[in-house]
Order: C-alpha cells, then sequence, then structure tokens
C-alpha cells in the first residue's frame, strides 16, 4: 500500500491539477451561464448561475441573425472538407506507403514541406483562381481551398500509419488476388479508425473555427459560416450585449464538444498511431 508520506508528497500535484483545471473549465462555465441570462442579470450578477434560464438570446440569433443557417453552412462545408482530404489523403498515403515508384520519397518530403506554407502567402491566387473558375461562394469552392491546406499533415500522418500495418496482411490479400483498391477500404481502412477519427476532429476543429478564409471565399450573407456570423455580432453588439455574444458563442463551441467527446475513444490512440512499429 502507498505509504502516508507518498500520499502527501501527491497533495500539491493534485492541487495543481485540480487548479488548472478549474481555470480550463471557467470560460465554458462562463458562456453558459451567461448566454441564458438577460442583460440586466448580467451587471448585476456576473458570474453566478441566473436565477431565471431565458433562451431570449437564442431565438434572438436564430430570428435575426441567421445562426441557423450559419450553423448548417457550417456543418456542410466541414463535412465536405473532411470527406474532399480523407479520400485524396487516404490514397496519396496508400500509395506513399505501399507502391514503388520513381521519386517516392521527394515527393513525399515536398508534400510534407508544404504545411510550413502561411495561409496568407498563397491567399491571393486562390482567390483568383476560385474567381476564374466561379467558384467564390460556393460549398465546394471553399471546401476544397479548406482541403488544400488539410491535405500535407493528413498525407503525411496516414502515410506513417499505414507503414505500420504488417507486410504479411497485404501478401494474404493479394494471393485472395484482391487488387491494390480492395486492399485499402478491406485492410487498411478498418485499421485505420483510430488515425481517421484524430484527423476528423483535428481537422473538424480547425475548419470550423477559421475565419480569414470563410470570410474571403463566403461574402454572401446567406453562405456566411457560424464562425463568421459570430465575428459580425461580436463587432455589432460587443460592449452592448455581452449575453447575446456568450450565446453566439454557444453554436460555435457547443458542436465541436459533442464531436470530440464522440470521437474520443479513438482520439488518443490516433496522437500515437504510427509512431511505433509492432
Amino acid at each position: 500500500m502507498m505509504s502516508f508520506r507518498a500520499k502527501l508528497l501527491k497533495i500539491p500535484v493534485h492541487a495543481i491539477l485540480i487548479f488548472f483545471s478549474i481555470i480550463s473549465i471557467f470560460p465554458f462555465y462562463y458562456i453558459i451561464v451567461t448566454a441564458f441570462k438577460t442583460d440586466v442579470e448580467y451587471y448585476e450578477n456576473t458570474y453566478a448561475p441566473p436565477a431565471r434560464w431565458v433562451f431570449e438570446n437564442i431565438i434572438k440569433l436564430i430570428r435575426d441573425q441567421g445562426f441557423l443557417r450559419s450553423t448548417l453552412n457550417s456543418i456542410i462545408v466541414t463535412f465536405l472538407s473532411i470527406l474532399i482530404t480523407l479520400v485524396i489523403s487516404g490514397l496519396a498515403a496508400f500509395a506513399y506507403s505501399r507502391m514503388k515508384f520513381k521519386f517516392k520519397e521527394f515527393l513525399l518530403s515536398f508534400t510534407v514541406s508544404l504545411t510550413s506554407v502561411p495561409i496568407i502567402i498563397v491567399l491571393i491566387p486562390i482567390y483568383v483562381l476560385a474567381a476564374r473558375t466561379k467558384m467564390l461562394d460556393s460549398y465546394l469552392g471553399v471546401s476544397l481551398v479548406y482541403a488544400t491546406f488539410m491535405l500535407p499533415i493528413c498525407i503525411f500522418l496516414l502515410t506513417s500509419f499505414f507503414k505500420s500495418i504488417p507486410q504479411e496482411l497485404f501478401d494474404a490479400a493479394s494471393i485472395d488476388g484482391c487488387s491494390r483498391l480492395q486492399m485499402l477500404y478491406k485492410i487498411v481502412l478498418p485499421l485505420s479508425t483510430p488515425i481517421i477519427t484524430t484527423l476528423v476532429v483535428v481537422n473538424a476543429a480547425w475548419v470550423w473555427n477559421e475565419l480569414l478564409l470563410a470570410m474571403v471565399f463566403l461574402k454572401e450573407p446567406e453562405m456566411t459560416t457560424v464562425t463568421a456570423a459570430f465575428g459580425l455580432i461580436a463587432g455589432q453588439h460587443g460592449g452592448v450585449s455581452p449575453v447575446l455574444i456568450q450565446a453566439g458563442a454557444l453554436f460555435v463551441v457547443i458542436p465541436m464538444i459533442l464531436l470530440f467527446l464522440a470521437g474520443q475513444r479513438y482520439f488518443r490512440r490516433g496522437l500515437f498511431s504510427g509512431a511505433i512499429k509492432e
């Protein structure tokens, strides 16, 4: 059994962990208790839970600011971006990890190096290309832009994971007459659930919270994403109605929390997948 002294030595560690946990949880608590208050109650009692929970702020954002449409826009853009990214990166990673062709290592290194390119440097050329191809203010257009920036890191991580899959599985599948595509969706993808889940969560969080590209490529009011809509009301009501701002923050925060909770079973495993070979 653990000695009394060992238990005492753990008290400061636990106290520090509790302290930082409270600091991490407090912003979310503040958003919740503020979003369901009236302006009057907020200024009377800022940090306490509301005496009467009201939904006026949520209704106002949906009715007057179009937050329901903006949330739907974000869901569509996020889904399309991740779908495009996973399909292309999965095929590319399979080729890099299991096929032999000239300049493979150079092409992989070049692809990975693209992760260091800042968005702002290539923003104007991509905008001009989107304008000439009439892809502005379209779900597909902005989704392709997001996928462009997500592909390098996804290809790198999936390639590392695919290389860790035993070659014997592919040899047995080849003997059974499986094509390369059949190997991909019958062997590789079922084994890749942790890394794919991790990529979905991480990339979804980035696309959902991204503001610059959303405001540049989706200018029409009916195409606005929820993050851009939140930025607009923050500019309009930031110093006037804090409760409305925090209600808007709920639309931004809640979907990503739900996504993380749904994928947390595989998230930790996915972070380290491919790092250690059996």
